[in-house]
């Protein structure tokens, strides 16, 4: 149910149809989908439509779009959204996490026209299916998690919400430890990553972004950097948001 595929063109708000990357399996007339920005300068921004038609890579859509997504230059995502009737969740209801490769995953989105019941014992849960957690250069520090700004570089800064990659300068500073990466934001501020007891520096916390009445903006939790690693030996890996 999770089908999902990239948008890497420009539309315009007034635009009724979408050019895909790719030709589109498992999606026809009558789903609905959401359009979703998941990185860039308009992260955040989502629309639902239903489709009316399918032409090679191109979804026609019921309505003209309210929001403009610039695929050019920010990571959109079309992704189907199922209807259901009634709902019961007696397990671990979860999607795939958010990837730094193919820019899809991260988003659980369905309807239902009747009730949604979590059992006990069930849940609905995303908890690290969010921005994905830096890892990290042999001899050369962590790398940044990924967050609505981009995915992370070699650097102990802030990428936005995700944290900052742990310090690691094997031959000169400290070689038997490397520094801890910053934990990723979203609702609060993550925290710092721990130095090292000789003076490698821990990687920056990720700050704070999104709305908290979730109406007008959609994101998901920013990774954390990934560890300094020790001299020719490999760190641990951020985790994700």
């Amino acid at each position: 149910d999770a089908i999902a595929y990239r948008m890497t063109f420009n539309v315009t708000a007034g635009t009724s149809s979408l050019p895909l990357a790719s030709i589109p399996t498992g999606i026809t007339a009558g789903d609905e989908i959401l359009i979703i920005a998941m990185q860039g300068a308009g992260a955040g921004d989502y629309e639902t439509a239903h489709v009316t038609g399918v032409a090679g890579s191109r979804l026609d859509l019921n309505k003209a779009l309210t929001k403009s997504f610039s695929g050019s230059t920010d990571k959109i995502m079309v992704q189907r959204v199922p209807h259901y009737t009634t709902v019961t969740v007696g397990g671990t209801l979860t999607a795939g996490g958010y990837s730094c490769s193919s820019f899809l995953g991260g988003v659980l989105f369905f309807r239902a026209s009747g009730a949604v019941n979590v059992a006990s014992g069930g849940a609905i849960d995303m908890g690290g299916k969010g921005f994905s957690g830096g890892g990290s250069v042999d001899q050369n520090g962590g790398i940044q998690g990924a967050s609505p700004v981009g995915c992370g570089t070699n650097v102990r800064t802030a990428n936005g919400g995700g944290g900052g990659g742990g310090g690691s300068n094997a031959w000169n500073v400290d070689p038997g430890n490397g520094a801890g990466g910053g934990g990723g934001g979203y609702g609060t501020a993550g925290a710092a990553g721990a130095n090292s007891s000789g003076g490698n520096l821990g990687g920056v916390a990720g700050t704070v972004y999104g709305g908290a009445d979730l109406t007008t903006k959609l994101f998901p939790g920013s990774g954390g950097g990934g560890g300094g690693n020790e001299m020719n030996r490999p760190s641990g890996n951020g985790g994700a948001g």
